[in-house]
């Protein structure tokens, strides 16, 4: 694994417990049930899945960002509601930070980079637990490349051509 890999892949699993000191304050996206802070009642419902955001049939510059920005807090998403099933809250958030929000026309597609800070998260680890626990979000810049065929995607700490430091990316299963 080389090293840009690995850092990407070391700042995105940690969780920074708070240490950044950046809150969202651009496109937050939070979801929440109304118990978050309660004991759980057994019909209690958690955080659904969000829709895959629809493919726009053409792209500008404003909506290769949106249709980017879209993509990656419902990606992010429903990758934490796969893995954990009681999770009563939920926030990705764009941020300024780490790259410049752009979106540049290449020749074969939509080259799209941002700064996301998440997924910070609330859930219960069991069936039977009462009590939640909490992940706190990591910063990271996610680089997009949107053809007409794929989308790459490469989570990094700074910008990266995403055809070379990421991968052909689609929505983790239903």
């Amino acid at each position: 694994m080389n090293r840009r890999r690995f850092l990407a892949f070391s700042v995105s699993t940690l969780t920074l417990a708070g240490c950044l000191g950046q809150t969202p304050t651009l496109n937050q996206s939070t979801t929440t049930h109304p118990s978050a802070t309660t004991t759980p009642p057994e019909t209690e419902t958690y955080v659904e899945k969000p829709p895959c955001p629809e493919r726009p049939k053409s792209f500008t510059s404003e909506s290769a960002l949106a249709f980017a920005i879209a993509f990656e807090k419902a990606y992010v998403k429903r990758g934490v509601l796969q893995t954990y099933e009681r999770v009563i809250s939920l926030n990705v958030g764009v941020v300024e930070g780490l790259v410049e929000k752009s979106a540049t026309q290449m020749d074969d597609g939509w080259l799209v980079r941002f700064t996301v800070q998440g997924p910070a998260y609330r859930y219960y680890p069991d069936p039977n637990s009462t009590e939640t626990r909490h992940a706190d979000p990591p910063v990271y810049a996610a680089n997009y490349l949107i053809t007409d065929q794929t989308i790459f995607r490469a989570e990094a700490t700074e910008a990266v051509d995403p055809r070379e430091e990421g991968n052909e990316v689609s929505f983790p299963p239903s």
